[in-house]
């Protein structure tokens, strides 16, 4: 049987980018047809001419006439079963859109090069020939719901009880399709939780400040981008800001403060989540929740499995189906460090039975 391959519709109003992207794609072997699309208009015109005639739509954020999250609500309103991937630039406004987009649906993201050469051009390519051999390779249909590969681990520790008493903590790393996914989980969680939150979600510098924003906008519980040296503190989520890698060290007082630092990034993650979890090993916090989701790669398990030889932890990973990439909740499972595998609707309430929410007055 011949190899599928995969068609490709480029939409962007610089003529320039679009040469650009499609140089890039033709070099991948299992890339079919390249069709392009100056603006939303034209492109929501091709794509309604053959609803399952592209399986991957890169689509600019900006453009005249339709912009690029007009173009995504329509293909998720009708269910058209293309995969979307985002490119935008690094601005404000392109940065909010770009969130918005991920929500909506949009698979992932690639930032546009600032320049024809250089290192982000480079980089440009780069991340996007990765974003596309992720769609290809690792989204599409799932196994449903605790199948035989998840069943067993499902119930492989029974829940720990909580004791009050306990200083503690819930760390989250969420990659491709994570914003998406955090939008269903963090609003379900009150101020009053009994545990600061620490978010890593691999995404550059500007792009998690939207995050952040958008999130605080959704949310009862409080959200912003974690600061160096700020005190972590109980029923607030702090997110690892972009391009930067994040640790959390006590001081000589005892308090738990972050440290974020420009160190580079440790193969392409920056921020990196393996170096979040192993930095709590020498913090006050007792007892840990870690909550691994959607994305690409293994981060995290390498974090935690170091993590657990030094503190209590107690590892939920998300349940296959519900994941836009698996890689990351996949890897953990298989190393047989997940204490719960749940799907999307029940994360949430698992984060809250596990931690509890504080006593009036505290």
């Amino acid at each position: 049987m011949a190899e599928k391959k995969y068609n490709v519709l480029i939409v962007d109003d610089s003529s320039f980018m679009r040469r650009v992207i499609s140089g890039i794609i033709k070099s991948n072997g299992e890339i079919g047809i390249i069709d392009t699309a100056a603006d939303g208009i034209e492109a929501l015109n091709m794509i309604n001419d053959d609803i399952e005639k592209y399986d991957i739509v890169l689509l600019d954020v900006n453009m005249p006439k339709m912009n690029g999250l007009q173009v995504l609500n329509h293909i998720e309103k009708n269910k058209i079963k293309c995969k979307v991937i985002m490119v935008s630039v690094l601005v404000e406004e392109g940065a909010k859109e770009t969130i918005l987009a991920l929500e909506a649906g949009a698979v992932d993201f690639v930032l546009k090069p600032t320049g024809i050469e250089g290192d982000t051009a480079s980089d440009f390519e780069k991340r996007l020939i990765i974003a596309i051999d992720e769609v290809i390779h690792y989204s599409g249909k799932r196994k449903k719901a605790f199948t035989s590969e998840t069943a067993v681990l499902h119930n492989k520790i029974e829940t720990k009880s909580r004791d009050r008493l306990l200083n503690k903590l819930i760390v989250i790393a969420s990659s491709t399709g994570g914003p998406k996914t955090l939008k269903d989980i963090i609003p379900k969680l009150p101020k009053e939780i009994d545990a600061p939150i620490v978010l890593i979600q691999h995404m550059p510098a500007g792009f998690t400040t939207s995050l952040a924003d958008r999130l605080d906008e959704l949310c009862d519980i409080h959200v912003k981008e974690a600061e160096d040296g700020e005190v972590l503190k109980k029923g607030n989520v702090y997110i690892a800001p972009g391009s930067r890698q994040l640790r959390i060290m006590k001081d000589l007082s005892g308090k738990n403060r972050f440290s974020v630092k420009d160190e580079g990034a440790v193969g392409v993650l920056n921020p990196c989540a393996d170096i979040t979890f192993k930095s709590i090993a020498k913090t006050g916090y007792d007892d840990i929740t870690c909550v691994v989701l959607t994305g690409m790669g293994s981060d995290g398990k390498i974090g935690i499995e170091y993590l657990n030889g030094y503190k209590d932890t107690y590892v939920i990973a998300q349940e296959m189906s519900t994941c836009v990439v698996y890689g990351m909740p996949r890897a953990v499972i298989n190393a047989k460090m997940a204490d719960r595998i749940l799907g999307l609707d029940d994360i949430a309430e698992e984060i809250l039975n596990r931690v509890g929410v504080q006593e009036h007055g505290c």
